[in-house]
């Protein structure tokens, strides 16, 4: 099974509605688990070089919010169906059945916030009365199709068109928090692109230091596809099956955060998602301005190895240098080359007394 095929059946399997299913899931993903994963980061700043540190001194990974992502549409859903009316109103009795369903799902999500014990940890908090107000809309403009009250080429009788509630979904994704990786140390263009040309950092992880539970539950491979996600036709495919469970939120936010559009396929991505996480509660009051709009930092594992850009600033190099020495902090640093069969990486010199490498810096083959 290749990569691409492999990667399909893995996000088909983790979001079935079945409990096997999903155990299958995760069994598929052990098979596939890569060894190391490898993260690009530029270090051209103090905050920059701070998060570094955190992340040498600590094992702490930053994770950012969907805004701050590259592609303006990472993780959103698009509604790719221009029909969406005419599917809607062609059937009375499916509309029914999904009202139905939408009241039956919306009486499990009060039950839940009334008893917060319950088995349904994924919606809580703001998250929980957001998606339940998004299917209320949903619910009530279904019910306005349903009267027969709807006239083509009168706006103010169309109800809540499916563009709304699709950016009603898109809204949850600001309790989503991202950190990306790469299966890959020597990628000329992440380097280039996520380490600021050459002058950042490639930081290396060893995936046997990493906790079960959150290469299990947290960290994903990416599925590269040819169109944009569409959360609305996933939520409806789940409304025609008579599927609409508390977890349905949750599938949605997986099927658009683990899927990107295929130009982005040269990064080889695995991503760390976090929906729950309790360093960021769902009710963001919790939370600092900066943690918002910025993410934060959550545990994670300690780099096994830091690759510097060839060109890094010297300021830079020293400065990591001073700290390494100063803490004792004991990590294989290397620096990347270019040759003629592109980047290779070479060890950075050390001194006597550091255990981190010497402030003079240099690295060669």
């Amino acid at each position: 099974m290749d990569k691409a095929d492999w990667r399909d059946e893995f996000l088909s399997l983790l979001l079935s509605t079945e409990q096997n299913e999903r155990d299958n899931a995760r069994k598929l993903k052990k098979e596939h688990k890569p060894e190391k994963l490898y993260q690009y980061r530029a270090m051209d700043t103090a905050e920059q070089l701070a998060w570094l540190m955190q992340f040498i001194r600590n094992g702490e990974l930053h994770c950012s919010t969907i805004e701050t992502l590259n592609d303006p549409l990472d993780s959103k859903s698009v509604v790719s169906c221009k029909s969406y009316d005419a599917y809607l109103n062609e059937n009375k009795t499916m509309k029914s059945e999904w009202i139905e369903q939408i009241d039956q799902f919306l009486t499990k999500v009060k039950l839940q916030n009334i008893n917060p014990g319950g088995n349904v940890p994924i919606l809580v908090g703001n998250e929980c009365t957001d998606f339940a107000n998004a299917l209320q809309i949903l619910k009530n403009d279904l019910e306005f199709r349903q009267s027969g009250d709807m006239f083509a080429g009168e706006p103010e009788n169309t109800g809540v068109d499916i563009h709304s509630f699709n950016y009603r979904i898109n809204q949850l994704t600001r309790y989503v928090r991202i950190a990306s990786f790469s299966e890959e140390y020597n990628n000329m263009a992440m380097f280039a692109h996520y380490a600021n040309r050459r002058s950042g950092v490639c930081l290396e992880f060893d995936l046997t230091n990493l906790e079960d539970d959150i290469f299990d539950g947290k960290l994903f491979p990416i599925h590269y596809i040819d169109k944009y996600p569409d959360a609305v036709k996933f939520i409806f495919d789940r409304l025609e099956n008579n599927c609409l469970f508390p977890t349905t939120l949750h599938h949605a936010m997986l099927f658009c955060c683990l899927q990107k559009i295929m130009s982005w396929s040269y990064e080889n991505e695995w991503r760390y998602v976090t929906l729950s996480n309790p360093k960021f509660q769902l009710n963001t009051s919790s939370l600092t301005p900066n943690e918002i709009v910025e993410g934060g930092f959550i545990k994670f594992a300690k780099p096994s190895k830091i690759i510097l850009g060839d060109q890094m600033k010297e300021s830079i190099k020293k400065e990591l240098a001073k700290i390494g020495d100063e803490e004792n902090i004991n990590i294989p640093v290397f620096q990347i080359q270019f040759t003629a069969t592109g980047i290779q990486e070479w060890p950075c010199n050390r001194t006597a007394s550091s255990n981190f490498w010497s402030s003079d810096i240099s690295c060669a083959p």
